[in-house]
């Protein structure tokens, strides 16, 4: 199977790894295990410098991010700074692979059995600001590879879920400030 960039809906891809993105194209995955990727967008009526301010600020991610808690940042938040937090009562530890200041923020790291990939987009729009996150996540484990194809439907669902409940946070967060 080719390359499939995923948008709006939860994708079934076969990918053999997350290849390193740039701030303008859609999270990609290629060849190999599967894949649940998803993104959604909202717009919020904010400019782009007062979202970002919660987005860059990984101690206000609590606020709008679900079930994030205790979130540190080791050394100067930039490209290759440790992240680490709990989630749902779980240590989580994500590398921060891509800044750019008002417009992107990524994190990747290992969670669970999968490797996870989550990138939010920040465009202006004429005084407000839409605001995209793409997660995907791969699985590591041997059993977690084989459970997948039955699994993929199902977490796609939960994953847009929560990414859905995630932006209406952030979308409140901002607009109340």
């Amino acid at each position: 199977m080719g390359e499939l960039a995923p948008r709006r809906s939860a994708a079934l891809v076969k990918a053999a790894e997350l290849r390193s993105l740039t701030a303008h194209e859609p999270l990609v995955c290629m060849n190999v295990a599967m894949v649940v990727s998803h993104s959604e967008s909202v717009r919020i009526t904010k400019p782009v410098d007062a979202v970002w301010e919660l987005v860059r600020d990984p101690g206000a991610w609590p606020r709008w991010a679900g079930d994030l808690r205790n979130v540190r940042v080791q050394g100067d938040l930039a490209p290759g700074a440790l992240i680490t937090y709990t989630y749902r009562g779980r240590p989580v530890s994500v590398t921060l692979s891509a800044l750019e200041r008002e417009r992107l923020l990524e994190i990747a790291g290992l969670e669970k059995h999968y490797e996870m990939r989550e990138r939010i987009v920040l465009e202006a729009d004429d005084g407000s600001t839409k605001v995209s996150i793409s997660m995907a996540f791969e699985p590591t484990a041997r059993w977690a590879r084989v459970v997948a194809p039955l699994a993929v439907p199902f977490k796609g669902v939960l994953l847009g879920r929560a990414l859905r409940r995630s932006l209406r946070a952030l979308q409140t967060a901002v607009e109340q400030t």
